[in-house]
């Protein structure tokens, strides 16, 4: 059984009001049933494709989508659900589902588009699956049988990675999202991976420093500091202070 599919660019002369780039989304086929993750990454960049031809002045915004999703993955971009062996491609090169969600994926990541995933599941392979389609540093190959080899994710500065099994942990995951997306965060550099806090304004603001963290036997040291803001203008940080070592 097929659907149509919202496998298709918007392609339209868009004005200031942005009427015709609505009017051009408001045509788009009906997303299909059942769990359609490569066509959601597919529609996204078409969108954000729109948005800034729309207006010139997006480019120089950054540009991010949050994706909710169990981690699964059931519609081949063309619309068809289900696919025996679970194949989108052909007999000759074969296609998984989870593979051509992956490139889909990869391919909004590419445009520049800093991709976060909201995983709601207790499958820990599921959650683990939705981690590569977002914009943490991941590592895998496609197979020959159109699978996915996982080499393994890594978080360099923010985690675009995100994940609940109960209700309280969902309303704590979007929140979560939210303060990564929209305010100041402030991470330790370790070996091990960053340690993120999220800085307010005002004084006397306490960070969380790495588990790991243990001050040296004598002699100075360098603690690796990285700030990330998404936000427009300025941030001052004044009299920063390590209060960690006693003497």
């Amino acid at each position: 059984m097929t659907t149509p599919s919202i496998n298709q660019r918007v392609k339209a002369t868009f004005d200031a009001s942005n009427t015709s780039m609505r009017t051009a989304f408001s045509m788009s086929p009906v997303m299909p049933a059942n769990t359609p993750t490569a066509n959601a990454f597919d529609w996204a960049e078409a969108y954000m494709e729109a948005r800034r031809l729309s207006d010139p002045a997006y480019l120089e915004r950054v540009q991010v989508v949050v994706v909710l999703m169990d981690g699964g993955a059931s519609v081949c971009l063309d619309g068809t659900q289900d696919p025996p062996g679970n194949n989108c491609g052909t007999s000759v090169v074969p296609k998984g589902l989870y593979l051509e969600a992956l490139e889909e994926a990869m391919s909004l990541r590419d445009s520049g588009v800093q991709v976060y995933t909201a995983t709601f599941n207790t499958s820990l392979s599921l959650a683990n699956n939705a981690e590569y389609y977002s914009s943490n540093a991941c590592s895998w190959t496609a197979t020959s049988t159109g699978g996915v080899d996982q080499n393994g994710c890594t978080i360099e500065g923010t985690n675009y990675a995100y994940r609940a099994t109960t209700a309280v942990e969902f309303n704590q995951m979007i929140e979560d999202i939210i303060n990564s997306i929209s305010s100041i965060t402030f991470n330790f550099l370790t070996p091990d991976g960053p340690t993120t806090a999220v800085l307010e304004e005002g004084l006397n603001r306490q960070i969380t420093l790495p588990s790991n963290f243990s001050c040296p036997a004598n002699g100075s040291f360098v603690v690796p500091l990285q700030l990330s803001f998404n936000g427009e203008g300025t941030v001052e940080i004044s009299n920063l202070n390590l209060e960690y070592c006693p003497n």
